[in-house]
Parts: structure tokens; C-alpha cells; sequence
């Protein structure tokens, strides 16, 4: 899949620290796609530059004389979505790479594939190609990516031993955003060393995107030296910020970790996305470039629709706060900003050329949904000639699991012709709960989908006083599906809806006093029932138990 965020709106790290968990989450909309031919690909304002940023470790010393293989750890810590195309290690006069078993750099990802071992070449041994084709195959995960290269030390060499590396960007942004001359030390045997690096961490205790305050941040901390550690500094920035600094007590023997949780509470109040920076202050720390963590959180505040209506147009930062692109795992090419609009100068697009396809997803800010009110969702839809989409939208209370979204409109295939149409759907709330709404665009090759001008507000029926009285009775409950109503008023109505809001049975002219429903054909479940009996319209919940 091309670009998934690195703190990946979905990748869930454990950490020992009080049964603790690391939730590192996407930042909002940092996902990119190509463009089609003769349509500019839209820029996302994002914090970090499209920049590679990374370190190596050699974890194994050299033995002069020998021939032997290093084991070495590359860890990239940039937080935007710039991959690499292409490595390259250089070694220094007396270390000779022979050869690596990574034929192919040990992780890719789907859409841009495998980078493949070049070789080695005098002093150099490198993988991938450097075209940056914007679908760099080099990537890395939160601990590293553990890869080998074996060289020859000849017998005169003695000392450490600093090797440079160039790790070269696949083109995301306005330049290729290489890092150039970046270094890391291979030392000899028995070498007394010093250092310690932040391996995981970030935000603990978040169970969701939506209406977070403090939270506690956490870090593992890895001793990669020879000697033990004691009062280790470490310390944590938000956005820039004043940093935190407190100290673990240790002692950390060579080779173990050990998880810490800050007494210092983060304030992820307000809502936007978070940059997160923790890194250690190991005095004497002989490899100071794998010192820091680079890490995202982002929050939304929910949307209470009861009160007021939500609009997106894609166009400020606050319209892109909280927008999160794909947090169910999908393939291919993924949502973005696009400068093909129905108004203003951006909308949200899933574009794919020839052989890439598009299977993914995007939500927008938490929402406040209150039981038996309809919401009115509009939104502009377009493709464009020659190419093709469909479009489902989906909500529920966890954007993290398919399993828990409920269906609002069917997947729709869009009409190919370049026009933007307006379409809309009506949702019942089954239940009083906050909800994230969510477009699953799906596409073959040639996909093209565009979503601008999203509107959702609350149905409020001219002239109807929305009411709960206990007066107007529905019985027995839960019932095998013949369900009395006791109505206060003549020429009353009801409908009943299922819990994803689809109207499944409705009624009009109802009488004064008893009226029975036969909903025996329906499935076991919870239903939701609006009854409009004279100026009042009430909402009650039943279940059907057969």
C-alpha cells in the first residue's frame, strides 16, 4: 500500500510500562496520490517537510583480519510520507562489502515494491534504483528493519570505524528530499561503548481520535552500548514546545530495554495534529542519530449535530484537522488533496493511474449523534473520463474496524463523464452515541473519485415538537414481533427503522388508543420506532427476541 503514515493511523505498539498502550495514529490527511494526466496533484499542508530522515546501527563489531557479517538495524524517523528509492552504504578504506542475503531491502511496500540488492562495488554496496518515482520500496517499522552486509577487515584496522550512507527520497514533494552524507560507526571488538536510544513510544491510553485532554506519553529506551546505564535522561517535546525532562533510574545492562512511563501528562486537548518528539540525553552517547523518536497523535473535537450542522470544503487547516485518511487497512493508491474542485481550490480525491487501483478509506471528525434524529448528509461527487469509482459511506463508533461500522449508503459507482453531481442520503441515529462517518472509495485500474462540499445537518420536521412521553406506549418489549402502541391521537404514523437507519416498516392512520404492529417478519434485533402522533413525534427503542 503506498504511503501509510509511519505511526500508522493503525499500528498499535505494546509497552509493559502499567499494561500501557502505544497508540501511534496517522496524522490527518497525510496520504498522496498520482494524478491524472493534465491535473495537478494537490500539496498537503503538513507539518514536516518531505524529508528523509534516518539512522543506521551496526549492532555487531569487527574482528580485524577476518571476512564476517555485520548486523545492522536501519530505522528511518522522518514523520511525512517521503520513502526511499534507493541506499547506498559506503565503507571505510579496510572494510570491503562482499555481499548481503537481502536480495531485496527486507520491507517494501505493495504499490511501489521491492527494492533489490545492486551489489557490491569497491567501497559501496547499494539497493534500488534512484529514479524517484515517487513509490520508494524502502520503508521501515517503529523498531527498525534488521538487514546485513558481509565484508572483509583487513588486518591493519584498528579502531572505530565511521561508514556514510545515502538514503535517497522517492520524489513526494518538490524535491526528492534525500539524506545525504549521513553516517554511523562499526566498532572493533571489546569496545567500551556508551549509548542508549528511544526504540518505541508515544501517546498511552487513547482509545480514539475524538475528545482527548491529558494523556500520558511512554517510551522504550534500549541500552546499545557495553556498559550499564543509571539516571538516564529522557525527554519529550509537543509542536515545538517547552520540553519535559525527567530521568529512568536504572541500571539498564548492555542489551536490555526498559519502558518508562513520564509523570508529566501531555495536554492533546485542542484539535489538531501533534508532533511528538522523545529522545534520550545519555551523556558521553557515542551515536547521538538514533537518540530521537519522531512520533504523531492527532485529536478531534466531536460535532454535536444536535445543535449545530457540519461543512467540510477541504480548504482551511481547521477543515483538515481531525479528516483521518484510511484507518481500515486498505490497497493501492490513497485519499488526498486534489486541486480538481467544485468549489474553492482543493476537494478530497482517491486517484490511480494505469496498473495502480484504489481501495481505501477516509473519515471525517467525530460526531455527536442523538437516538431517533435524522441527519441529511450532501456531498459533490465526480470521476473523470476513462476512468472509474465507487463510493460507500459507513458509520460507527470505531474507524479502526470494519466490523464495527453499519452501512448508511451502498456502494455507488460514479459516472465517468468529468461532471460533478450532488448526492445525498438521509441517517436515523439508532442510538445517542458518538460516531465517526466514514468514505470507502473502491476502483480498478484508472480510479478516480472526488468528494467536495460535504453538509450533514439535523431533519427538524416544520411545525413538529419533538417529544419523549411516556404517554405514548409501545409494548411488550422486547416482543416476538407483534408490538402494541397505545397513541393519545387519531391519524397518527409510525415507521420503524433498523439500526443502520434503513426504514423497514411504516404505517399511517393509526387510531386513538391501541393500535398493533405485526413485525414478525423482521430479524432478531434492536429496531428503532418514530411515531408521529398529532404535533409530537417520539422515538422508542424496541427488540424483537423470536
Amino acid at each position: 500500500m503506498k504511503k501509510i503514515y509511519l505511526m500508522g493511523l493503525a499500528a498499535v505498539v505494546a509497552l509493559s510500562v502499567n499494561a500501557q498502550t502505544t497508540i501511534r495514529v496517522k496524522n490527518p490527511l497525510v496520504k498522496r496520490q498520482k494524478s491524472e494526466a493534465g491535473v495537478a496533484k494537490g500539496t498537503l499542508p503538513v507539518v514536516n517537510p518531505n524529508q528523509v530522515a534516518s539512522n543506521i546501527v551496526c549492532n555487531t563489531q569487527y574482528v580485524a583480519g577476518t571476512t564476517m557479517t555485520l548486523n545492522m538495524t536501519y530505522t528511518a524517523t522522518n514523520t511525512d510520507l517521503e520513502f526511499v528509492d534507493y541506499l547506498e552504504i559506503t565503507f571505510p578504506a579496510g572494510i570491503t562489502p562482499n555481499s548481503s542475503t537481502n536480495a531485496t531491502f527486507p520491507t517494501s511496500n505493495s504499490a511501489g515494491g521491492a527494492e533489490a540488492l545492486n551489489g557490491a562495488s569497491g567501497q559501496v554496496i547499494s539497493w534500488g534504483v534512484d529514479n524517484n518515482d515517487q513509490y520508494g520500496g524502502i520503508i521501515t517499522t517503529a523498531t527498525g528493519v534488521a538487514f546485513d552486509v558481509n565484508v572483509t577487515i583487513g588486518a591493519a584496522v584498528t579502531g572505530n570505524q565511521m561508514a556514510t550512507y545515502l538514503a535517497s527520497g522517492d520524489g513526494y514533494g518538490a524535491a526528492p528530499g534525500d539524506q545525504v552524507g549521513a553516517t554511523f560507526t562499526i566498532y572493533p571488538t571489546g569496545a567500551s561503548i556508551d549509548d542508549a536510544y528511544a526504540k518505541l513510544g508515544g501517546v498511552q491510553g487513547a482509545t480514539s481520535y475524538c475528545n482527548n485532554g491529558m494523556l500520558d506519553i511512554g517510551v522504550r529506551v534500549v541500552n546499545s552500548g557495553t556498559n550499564a546505564i543509571s539516571n538516564l535522561p529522557v525527554s519529550y517535546t509537543i509542536n515545538g514546545g517547552a520540553a519535559v525532562v525527567e530521568s529512568i533510574a536504572g541500571p539498564i545492562a548492555p542489551g536490555d530495554s526498559a519502558d518508562y512511563l513520564f509523570t508529566a501528562q501531555g495536554d492533546f486537548s485542542a484539535a489538531m495534529p501533534y508532533a511528538i518528539k522523545i529522545y534520550t540525553g545519555l551523556a558521553g552517547d557515542v551515536n547521538a542519530a538514533n537518540d530521537t523518536l519522531n512520533t504523531t497523535f492527532a485529536n478531534t473535537v466531536s460535532v454535536p449535530l444536535t445543535s449545530m450542522a457540519y461543512s467540510n470544503g477541504f480548504e482551511t487547516q481547521a477543515e483538515l484537522n481531525g479528516i483521518l485518511a484510511e484507518p481500515i487497512t486498505g490497497t493501492g493508491a490513497n485519499w488526498g488533496l486534489t486541486t480538481l474542485f467544485h468549489t474553492g481550490v482543493y476537494s478530497i480525491g482517491l486517484v490511480a493511474n494505469t496498473p495502480a487501483y484504489g481501495d481505501a478509506w477516509i473519515f471525517l471528525p467525530c460526531m455527536d449523534a442523538t437516538m431517533g434524529e435524522t441527519y441529511h448528509l450532501t456531498f459533490w461527487k465526480r470521476t473523470t473520463s476513462g476512468y472509474n469509482g465507487s463510493i460507500e459511506i459507513m458509520a460507527g463508533a470505531n474507524p479502526m474496524s470494519s466490523s464495527m461500522l453499519l452501512p448508511v449508503k451502498s456502494l455507488t459507482a460514479n459516472t465517468a463523464d468529468g461532471i460533478w453531481y450532488k448526492d445525498s442520503v438521509d441517517m436515523m441515529a439508532p442510538a445517542s452515541a458518538t460516531i465517526y462517518l466514514g468514505f470507502h472509495g473502491v476502483g480498478t485500474a484508472n480510479t478516480s473519485i472526488r468528494i467536495d462540499d460535504i453538509n450533514i445537518s439535523k431533519v427538524v420536521p416544520v411545525g413538529i415538537k419533538t417529544n419523549a412521553s411516556s404517554s405514548i406506549g409501545v409494548y411488550p418489549n422486547p416482543s416476538t414481533g407483534i408490538v402494541n402502541l397505545s397513541l393519545l391521537n387519531a391519524n397518527s404514523s409510525v415507521e420503524v427503522f433498523s439500526v443502520i437507519g434503513e426504514r423497514v416498516y411504516s404505517k399511517a392512520n393509526l387510531n386513538k388508543g391501541i393500535n398493533t404492529l405485526d413485525l414478525s417478519s423482521l430479524a432478531e434485533g434492536t429496531y428503532v420506532v418514530r411515531i408521529l402522533s398529532g404535533s409530537e413525534v417520539a422515538t422508542k427503542k424496541i427488540t424483537i427476541a423470536k
